[in-house]
């Protein structure tokens, strides 16, 4: 293998590894923000504040 080779694969696994960290970045945030917003609709209901049906 030579120095170019090796320069290239480097940067393609640095990138594939950049691009596999955004998506599993994306997905904690994705969950957290859900989930939040879960509790949150959940809550307002009990307090009776929530209607079920949007007119």
């Amino acid at each position: 293998m030579t120095l170019e080779e090796a320069t290239t694969l480097t940067w393609i696994i640095a990138a594939a590894s950049f691009l596999i960290g955004c998506l599993i970045l994306w997905f904690i945030i994705y969950t957290a923000v859900r989930s939040a917003l879960s509790a949150h609709r959940q809550a307002l209901q009990e307090e009776g504040q929530l209607p079920l049906h949007r007119s």
